[in-house]
């Protein structure tokens, strides 16, 4: 598994590390195919092992809990991203 960003506090997070952070959880071999566009479906290794990892990956790094529920409802990657709460 690739490296993952620990967001520090008061780091303004972005969607570009976001999506560095998701193609780690992924172990994807071709770092830089991913983008926000990117559609779940269309990820070969987005399986029901990767969503738990994504799960993990959002709870440990940037704060946040979701459920499955709440990535089936995602389309993209950026749809991953807009779960996290901005403040």
């Amino acid at each position: 598994m690739g490296s993952l960003h620990s967001a520090d506090i008061g780091e303004e997070m972005s969607l570009e590390q976001f999506v560095k952070d998701f193609e780690a959880t992924l172990d994807s071999p071709e770092r830089g195919a991913i983008s926000e566009l990117t559609k779940l479906s269309e990820i070969s290794q987005f399986d029901s092992l990767a969503v738990l990892s994504v799960i993990a990956m959002m709870h440990k790094v940037y704060n946040t809990k979701i459920k499955g529920a709440d990535i089936r409802k995602a389309v993209t990657v950026a749809d991953l991203y807009d779960l996290i709460p901005k403040e």
